[in-house]
């Protein structure tokens, strides 16, 4: 709820990662590595408590974290925590924490003052807003040129999200979008214009449907089943132009515009004169001309084989006119990876837009040029209605925003990945018909960068740091850890049994002693050496800390390097290149008498789900338990049940060099995990859980094949989950859940909590199972 008073009463949204992102969110850990330069040990400013009762699970949900969606993943939080008003005079930050006691998650709308922060720093807490959907209570949010109000995007329990307006001195709360479906992302113009995306509306089941069946194109199953889209894959949205307290009618520009994993990350972008709007958005077609850009994810991506209706990987720029109602690619040719993405602003004329880390068109140009672009990206800007390219630059920028008194373009140096937004400005001006660098303005007054003071053993503050000041501490986000005992994290880096170099976070048990060997359990997805991860990279599945609290070591792995990612991605060799990582890593903690190699568990989320199986299956190490949520596993069962779609089934089929047909099936009965259940050890019991209901068609296939094989397996369903959980009881099924499964296993302990009495006794009958060699009697 709304905890401001005089707000009238009023919505919200969430960034809603997906199950088949994992091949982005793997893009995303990577897509900033820089090479560390020796290891950080813990530090005299790593405050952490000797004193205080254990840390647990119920910590890490209802921790205050920043609310930012590029936090995602273990991602750097530079350039992220703030939102400065257009003069600067403040700044808003977003917070947000879980309620176990109602199932929700409260967001905080933070403001100070800028030239209070080297002084009192005091700050206020604007508005509060509890969600319990998966979707923030606030998000997306943006200043008005009148520097007191904030738009952005929300919802209250049991509405829908929408668009809001908030002025910071009156504290009035108005929403300004009234769609009848869920709004995604924004987008603001001159003169009370806005641009959203939205839900698609759901039409009523055709009659003809009851007396004829229903016709099938490019639905997934679990729309068939439940007669709508699964909030995880509604991959069709309405994009609307509207003009706020005008007569002019709210015009749609596409009723069922087809945008796979819709965000608020990717917003629509308005032109000044209110007549255009840009949306990135996934290919329905790839020109062959595509398949000569020389990057080598491109090279993959270029090379699927789509079907009418289905989509790639590959996203461009896509122009809508709301005079003419028609819709085109603003440049034909796609941005940059996933991961990256791309940005996109108008010039004050409406007359052309400018792009960041978009390729361009390889057709009609000289040999020369197509040979400069073929190699990469580029800054442009795109002239209407012509479509006539001015290249600006070829450099990783970021675009920041236009300066209208500068008549100059601001980015930021560098993309978006694990390292940040840059705060190093660079700016372009344009002279007669050509871009060049401009000469910073040196007599610019600066600000302070806001960030979050952490580390391996430091929990995050919010900071201000500047030239000429010290380090001030703005506000610190969990002043409860003070009271709480958390395990030691160490930074590590050790050799794979390939040969190749790793690097992972070491939590050592809270009351670690040494010389005693501990179990082990190995966290995959991702490591960040400078992020205080109380659970690991992701609210699924981790659980770190509350692991250590029960005398477990975890290994956060891993952080390789980004070149060599890209080298083993879609391959045949991805998943063993992985598990030769983890195994390597239990060779090194072993060889340190850190570990008992005899009692070894694994984590797989997202994609390292499929390396999880794969080790079970196709490697000798004896894992001792495992658990897996909601990942991709080159099964033959979700391929199929996804194959009308065009992607995942586009990716397995280049990983497993064929279709699984005919003699394609001979490569993937040997190497689809899905189909060697049968060479699992008989003695390790696996977890699994489905959070909405594509994820139960995704595990299934390996659930049914263990219980058919009678292999202990224990499967835990609940359907109102997404991809990275959000909901606090979710989280408690999922990472409390798997606390208790690997003490149970790994240690011999069960909670003495009543509530958990009928989860022990289906685990004791996997445990007699396992004894008697005979199959669960639940």
């Amino acid at each position: 709820m709304c905890k401001n008073e005089n707000a009238t009463k009023q919505p919200k949204r969430p960034s809603v990662p997906r199950l088949m992102l994992s091949f982005a969110f793997l893009l995303i850990e990577t897509s900033g590595f820089a090479p560390t330069v020796g290891l950080r040990a813990a530090t005299a400013d790593d405050e952490r408590t000797e004193g205080g009762r254990p840390v647990r699970i119920e910590d890490a949900i209802e921790m205050t974290r920043l609310s930012d969606p590029g936090d995602l993943g273990g991602g750097s939080s530079a350039g992220r925590v703030a939102i400065f008003s257009p003069d600067k005079s403040k700044f808003a930050v977003v917070v947000r924490k879980g309620h176990i006691s109602t199932n929700s998650n409260e967001y905080s709308l933070i403001v100070w003052q800028t030239s209070d922060v080297f002084g009192s720093a005091r700050h206020e807490v604007l508005l509060r807003i509890e969600s319990s959907s998966n979707r923030p209570g606030i998000e997306s949010v943006r200043w008005l040129g009148d520097n007191e109000t904030i738009v952005f995007l929300g919802e209250h329990p049991g509405e829908t999200h929408q668009v809001y307006r908030f002025n910071c001195r009156t504290r009035e709360l108005r929403r300004i979008t009234d769609s009848p479906t869920n709004v995604i992302s924004y987008g603001l113009g001159t003169g009370n214009v806005i641009a959203y995306t939205a839900e698609a509306i759901e039409g009523e089941s055709n009659p003809s449907w009851q007396r004829f069946g229903r016709p099938i194109s490019t639905q997934l199953i679990t729309d068939v089943l439940l007669g709508h889209p699964d909030e995880q894959w509604s991959d069709h949205v309405r994009v609307v132009l509207q003009r706020e307290n005008q007569k002019q009618p709210t015009v749609v520009l596409a009723e069922n515009f087809l945008l796979p994993f819709p965000s608020s990350e990717d917003p629509p972008v308005v032109s000044p004169n209110g007549r255009y709007v840009l949306l990135l958005a996934n290919s329905e077609r790839i020109p062959e001309s595509w398949r000569d850009y020389s990057d080598a994810l491109m090279q993959k991506w270029t090379r699927w084989n789509l079907a009418a209706g289905q989509y790639s990987m590959l996203r461009r720029w896509i122009l809508f006119d709301a005079v003419t109602h028609t819709e085109k690619p603003l440049v034909d040719a796609p941005v940059a990876f996933t991961g990256l993405g791309s940005e996109a602003v108008w010039l004050p004329d409406s007359e052309s837009a400018v792009v960041t880390n978009s390729y361009l068109p390889l057709d009609n140009v000289s040999d020369e040029e197509r040979e400069v672009r073929r190699k990469g990206p580029f800054v442009a800007e795109i002239h209407l209605p012509s479509g006539e390219i001015t290249k600006i630059s070829n450099k990783e920028l970021k675009l920041l925003h236009w300066d209208a008194k500068t008549y100059e373009l601001v980015f930021g140096v560098g993309r978006i990945g694990q390292s940040g937004v840059s705060t190093t400005e660079v700016r372009f001006r344009k002279r007669l018909a050509l871009w060049e660098e401009a000469r910073q303005d040196q007599t610019s007054t600066s600000i302070p960068e806001i960030g979050l003071d952490e580390g391996l053993n430091l929990p995050p503050r919010i900071v201000a740091t500047e030239a000429g000041h010290e380090k001030k501490v703005l506000l610190d986000l969990n002043p409860q850890f003070a009271g709480i005992r958390f395990g030691r994290e160490e930074q590590i880096r050790w050799k794979a049994r390939d040969g190749h170099e790793v690097e992972g976070g070491l939590y050592y048990p809270v009351d670690f002693v040494p010389g005693r060997r501990y179990p082990l359990v190995i966290q995959t997805h991702g490591f960040q050496p400078d992020r205080f991860e109380i659970d690991g990279p992701y609210t699924s599945v981790f659980a770190a800390q509350p692991l250590a609290a029960k005398g477990i070591m975890v290994l956060q792995a891993e952080k390789p390097d980004r070149s060599a990612v890209l080298g083993h991605l879609a391959t045949g060799a991805e998943a063993q290149w992985r598990i030769s990582a983890y195994e390597g890593a239990v060779d090194y903690l072993d060889a340190r008498g850190l570990v008992d190699r005899s009692r070894v568990g694994i984590m797989g989320f997202s994609r390292t789900c499929w390396y999880v199986k794969y080790a079970l299956t196709h490697s000798n190490f004896p894992f001792k338990a495992v658990a897996v949520s909601d990942g991709i596993d080159m099964g033959y069962f979700i391929y199929a049940a996804m194959a009308n779609r065009g992607y995942p089934d586009n990716e397995m089929d280049q990983i497993m060099g064929t279709t699984p047909s005919g003699k394609g099936m001979e490569s993937w009965s040997s190497e689809a995990p899905g189909f060697q259940v049968e060479n699992m050890s008989a003695q390790v019991p696996v977890r699994i859980v489905a959070a909405y209901p594509l994820d139960v068609f995704v595990e299934w296939e390996w659930f049914a094949m263990m219980k058919r094989l009678r292999k202990p397996v224990d499967m835990v369903v609940f359907l109102d989950g997404v991809h990275v959980l959000e909901k606090p009881l979710n989280r408690l099924v999922s990472q409390g859940g798997n606390v208790d499964w690997f003490d149970f296993w790994l240690n011999g302990h069960e909670d003495p909590d009543p509530r958990k009495t009928e989860q022990y006794g289906r685990w004791r009958d996997l445990k007699k199972q396992i004894r008697d060699g005979l199959p669960s009697g639940r």
